[in-house]
Parts: C-alpha cells; structure tokens; sequence
C-alpha cells in the first residue's frame, strides 16, 4: 500500500473517531446493547449473498465470451478487486482495473473485450441505482420535509441517466476526429518538431478511439434486449438488499423508524460515498447515514450506531473476505509461478 493510500486510510479513521468522539460514546454504547448476535450472522450472510449476486453478474457477462471460468474463480476475483475499491479513494475505478488484469491472466480474453464487460457491468449496476435514487427524491417531494440541498442531486441523476443510456445505445464517432482536427489547426503552422508531436497525438486518438469504438460494439452484441431487461431487474433487487439490511440494523436495535425513511437515508449515503474522497466512503458515509436519521425521529447517536453497525456488516466484513481472496490469489500465482521454474 502506497504512503499516500496509508494516509487516507489513516484520515478515514480519524474522521469516524471525531464523529464517534462527537456524538459521545456513552450515547451509542447504549444503542450497542441491544445487538443481537443471531440477526448479525443473518446480517453477513445477507452480505455474503449479496456479494456473490453482484459476482454472478460479472461471471454471467464473461461466459458469453469465456465459458471455461468457473463461478468460483469469478467470485474470487471479484472480492480481489473489491478490496481495492475499498482501500483506495478512487470511486470503484480502480478496482475494475484490477478485475480486468485479474481476469486477462485466467482467461484468454482481450482487455478490450474485458472492458466492454466492465461497461456493462457499471451500466447494469449504477443505472439502476440512479434510477431508484431519482423515485426516492421524487416520492420525498410530496411526503416529507428533506434539506432542500438534496434536491440539487435531482438533476445531476437525470442527466446521468440520459447520458448513460445514450452512450450505451450509440457513440459520438466524430469527437476523436473533432479532437485531431483542433489539434491539426494549432499546429500545422508549426515547425517539424511540431508535426511530430501531431502525428504522435493522432496515432494515440486513433488508437483510442478504435480501442472504445471496439468495446462498446462487443458490449452491444453481449446481450440480447430481454437478457439487458433481465440484468437490470437483478441489480434493481440487488440494489433493493442494501437499505432492507439497513432496516434489520433498525429492527435488531429496536429503533422507530420506517422502510421508506431507511431507503432515502441509505441511498443518499451511498451516493454521497461514491464521490472518491477517501477509502470505501469511510467517514462520509457514516456522517450523512447519521445525518439524514435525524431527520426520521432519530437521535444522531442512534443514527451513528446505526452506521457503524451496517458498515460492519457491508464494509469491513466484505474486506476481511477481500483480504483472504486477495491472498489466496497471490499465493496461487507464486505456486504456479514456481513450478513453471522448476
């Protein structure tokens, strides 16, 4: 881990003990005993359902090209990569970049095949996500008083939306083009050196725009129209998981509050945690799950307990399984890397 990653990871942890610190302890100590140890283990087993859903579309979407990889595999990559995206402030990105390097090693798939599965992938995963994010805030319009700051993501979601599925459904093949011809205007009174640089940039476009151009085609031919509707009705339920385990930490805390309230304050939390500001949303997330319970008759204590006792069960735990796949991998490669020596 990089000194960098280090610090983050130090910040994070900083963040939560201030608000911890904040909140007082005694406060959410109180709410902490009233956990039960059978609705927990239902609670990692929900997770470790979870996580292998979101596995078997990965492993769904690769077999259309791949069909020697075994679930096993797939899921234990996924989790390898899952850890990246945990320890590291990068929006998920840099853990789908260690999926694909992971998966170009088992497979003999290209990296420009293994991206138009990951473009698939986040399609299925984050449209619906917006999708349900765009109905909360709307229903919330009419049925309660929210911070009016909320409604500014209101906008962005739609537009996300659009964009998302324009994208999928058809590509600007002249932006690259539009680039090299500004690029060509700037430098063609220029010297040699100059003309250089414009043949050096124009490969580079041109071989980008081939690069995306070619997955965004395979990620069309993947999937036929009922088996995209079928996809994105998986990650709506997938996605619908999340604020149900929120609402067992409610239910095993003996708290008063309703589904619908636990659906907005988990889903504005995960949206404001997707934004890369430090490791896995640490810090951020809690805040604003805490923030928005007191908005549903609940002390911030209790909303903070209710925080960290979900993200135990969503974070830290998906990260103790990440470090043993992660491990496993290694070891395996190192195995395999020294009988080919020998």
């Amino acid at each position: 881990m990089s000194e960098k990653k280090v610090y983050a990871w130090i910040l994070s942890i900083l963040v939560i003990a201030a608000i911890v610190f904040a909140t007082g302890w005694e406060n959410i100590k109180i709410t902490f005993l009233k956990v039960n140890l059978y609705w927990l283990l239902a609670l990692f087993l929900l997770q470790i359902i979870t996580l292998m859903m979101i596995a078997y579309r990965w492993h769904y979407l690769l077999r259309k090209l791949y069909n020697k990889i075994s679930f096993w595999k797939t899921f234990n990559i996924f989790l390898a990569g899952s850890f990246v995206e945990s320890v590291t402030p990068s929006s998920k990105l840099g853990g789908e970049t260690v999926k694909a390097f992971l998966f170009k090693r088992h497979t003999s798939l290209s990296y420009q095949q293994l991206t138009a599965i990951l473009l698939l992938d986040k399609y299925f995963s984050l449209l619906p996500f917006a999708l349900l994010c765009i109905l909360i805030l709307l229903w919330s319009i009419f049925s309660m008083q929210l911070p009016w700051q909320l409604y500014f993501i209101l906008p962005i979601l739609c537009v996300f939306v659009i964009t998302a599925v324009r994208f999928y459904h058809s590509i600007d093949c002249q932006s690259e083009d539009k680039v090299i011809s500004k690029i060509k205007k700037n430098l063609s009174t220029q010297g040699s050196k100059k003309n250089d640089l414009l043949t050096l940039i124009t490969q580079k476009i041109k071989r980008t725009q081939t690069f995306i151009r070619g997955s965004i085609h395979y990620s069309r031919q993947l999937v036929s129209a009922r088996e995209r509707r079928c996809l994105i009705m998986f990650s709506l339920f997938i996605w619908v998981l999340y604020p149900l385990k929120i609402y067992m930490v409610v239910y095993m805390l003996n708290l008063n509050t309703d589904v619908i309230s636990v659906s907005i304050a988990t889903y504005i939390a995960y949206l404001v945690s997707i934004i890369p500001l430090l490791p896995g949303g640490l810090g951020s997330y809690e805040g604003t799950l805490a923030f928005m319970f007191t908005h549903f008759d609940l002390s911030f204590a209790e909303g903070i307990s209710i925080a960290l006792l979900s993200r135990l069960v969503t974070f830290w735990f998906p990260l103790f399984l990440s470090v043993g796949a992660t491990t496993y991998l290694t070891l395996k490669t190192r195995a395999a890397l020294i009988k080919c020596e020998s």
